[in-house]
C-alpha cells in the first residue's frame, strides 16, 4: 500500500511537471517570433558590429521613465571613467564630479567603442535617444529591442520580485541580442561605475573553457563565505544578477534557453513562484553547473540593500578622477588595509534615487581615511555621486 502511494505521488509529480513544461515549450516560439519581429523594427539592432573587436557591449533592461533616467546616469559614469568628459570646456569643468588629487601617478585610461543594447518599452526608444544626444558620439552605438515582445512571455511565470516580469526577461538576453554579439556585460540601471569598463571587460579573458557567466556573490553576512570570491562552491545565498558577464556564444551552444525553462518548471513545482526573478534561476542552474561560473570580486557589485551587506564587502569610495589610480585616491595608503576599492555600486533596494529625493538628500560626510563605508555611508555616497553625474549634460562628453 505504501509503495503504491509513493508510485502515485511520483506519477502525479511527473504529470504536473510535464504539463508545466509543455506549457512553457508552447511559449518558446513566442521568443523566436519576437526575435523576427524585432529584426523588422525600423530602429532595431544593427546587422553587424560597426566598431569591431575592441567594442564593449553593454546590455540593459529599461522599464519606465525613471529607469531610463537611471540608465542614462549610469552611462554617464561609465563614459566618465573612460575619460570622455570634455576638459577643454569651462562649462563642463564646472560639473566635473570629483576634486583633484595630490597624487602624481597618472593612468592613461583606455577608450573603447561602446555599444549599448537597450531592451526597453517602445515608447522609451525616442526618450533614451534624446537624452543620449541621439547616440551621436563617435564611439557610442545604441540598439533598441522591444521589451513588450519578451515581457508578455515572462508575465506568465509567477514572480513576486519587485522587478516584475522585466527581471525574468534578463534570462533571454542570449536570444534577444543578435547572433554576432559574442559577449556582453549585463548591468542593472540602478548602478554607478567607479572604474574603467575595459578593466571589467578584460575579465572575459580569464574565463576557463567552461565558464560562461561572471557574477559576484549575493552580499549577506550570515553566509560565512560571502567575502571569499575565490571560493569555487556556490554560497548559501548564491549570486546577485545585477551585474553579469555573459559569454553569449557559449550560452547559446549550451542551449541556455531550454535549460532555464526546465529550471523554471522545477522551481515552480516546489515553490510555486519566483521571489528573486532571474536570480532564482541563475542560482538554480549554477548549483548544478558550477563550472559555468566565474566568481567576480565583490567590488564589482557592491550592494546597498542589506544593513549588513558591507560586512561581506568592506570598501571605500573616495573622489577619484579617471587618470588617478585607486591607491592614489586612498589618502591613508596603508599596505595592511582591510577594505577594497568600490568599482561598481548597486543600489538594489525597492526605492531608487528618484523615489527618495536624490536632489534633496542630506550632504555626504566622508569617513576618516582608512575607514570602510558603513551601509548608511554607502547609501549616502551613492546619492552624492549619483547627483553629481545626473547634473552633467550629455554634450559634455566628447
Amino acid at each position: 500500500m505504501k509503495t503504491a502511494r509513493i508510485i502515485l505521488v511520483i506519477i502525479l509529480f511527473v504529470s504536473i511537471g510535464t504539463i508545466l513544461l509543455g506549457g512553457f515549450l508552447q511559449l518558446v516560439p513566442n521568443i523566436r517570433l519576437a526575435k523576427v519581429k524585432r529584426d523588422r523594427l525600423p530602429i532595431g539592432p544593427l546587422t553587424k558590429d560597426v566598431f569591431g573587436k575592441n567594442t564593449i557591449h553593454i546590455t540593459q533592461i529599461v522599464k519606465g521613465k525613471k529607469s531610463a533616467i537611471r540608465s542614462v546616469t549610469m552611462l554617464k559614469s561609465l563614459l566618465y571613467f573612460q575619460n570622455h568628459l570634455n576638459s577643454a570646456s569651462q562649462e563642463c569643468l564646472r560639473v566635473e564630479p570629483f576634486e583633484t588629487s595630490p597624487c602624481f601617478t597618472e593612468l592613461h585610461p583606455a577608450q573603447n567603442p561602446i555599444h549599448v543594447h537597450f531592451i526597453t518599452e517602445y515608447d522609451l526608444w525616442p526618450v533614451l535617444k534624446s537624452k543620449l544626444g541621439n547616440c551621436s558620439l563617435p564611439y557610442l552605438e545604441c540598439s533598441f529591442y522591444n521589451l513588450a515582445e519578451y515581457q508578455s512571455f515572462a508575465e506568465r511565470i509567477p514572480n513576486t520580485n519587485h522587478a516584475g516580469a522585466a527581471g525574468i526577461a534578463k534570462l533571454w538576453v542570449p536570444y534577444i541580442l543578435p547572433h554576432w554579439v559574442i559577449r556582453t556585460i549585463f548591468v542593472d540601471t540602478d548602478t554607478l561605475w567607479n572604474e574603467n569598463v575595459e578593466t571589467l571587460w578584460k575579465i572575459f579573458d580569464n574565463f576557463t573553457s567552461t565558464q560562461m557567466l561572471g557574477i559576484a556573490w549575493e552580499q549577506q553576512s550570515q553566509d560565512a563565505h560571502c567575502r571569499r570570491s575565490s571560493e569555487t562552491s556556490l554560497p548559501v545565498t548564491g549570486v546577485n544578477s545585477g551585474l553579469v558577464l555573459m559569454h553569449l556564444s557559449r550560452m547559446r551552444v549550451a542551449n541556455w534557453g531550454l535549460i532555464t525553462e526546465q529550471h523554471i518548471v522545477s522551481f515552480l513545482a516546489v515553490r510555486k513562484h519566483l521571489s528573486q526573478a532571474d536570480q532564482d534561476i541563475y542560482n538554480s542552474v549554477l548549483a548544478l553547473k558550477p563550472e559555468w561560473l566565474y566568481s567576480l570580486p565583490c567590488e564589482w557589485n557592491v550592494q546597498v540593500y542589506s544593513p549588513v551587506a558591507v560586512q561581506c564587502c568592506p570598501v571605500i569610495w573616495p573622489d577619484r578622477r579617471p587618470k588617478i589610480t585607486h591607491e592614489c585616491s586612498d589618502v591613508k595608503q596603508t599596505s595592511t588595509r582591510s577594505y577594497g576599492f568600490l568599482r561598481i555600486a548597486h543600489y538594489n533596494t525597492d526605492n531608487k534615487p528618484e523615489d527618495t529625493g536624490w536632489n534633496n538628500a542630506p550632504p555626504y560626510n566622508p569617513l576618516p581615511s582608512g575607514s570602510a563605508l558603513t551601509n548608511d555611508g554607502l547609501r549616502a555616497r551613492f546619492f552624492d555621486v549619483y547627483a553629481r553625474f545626473r547634473k552633467i549634460p550629455m554634450d559634455c562628453f566628447v
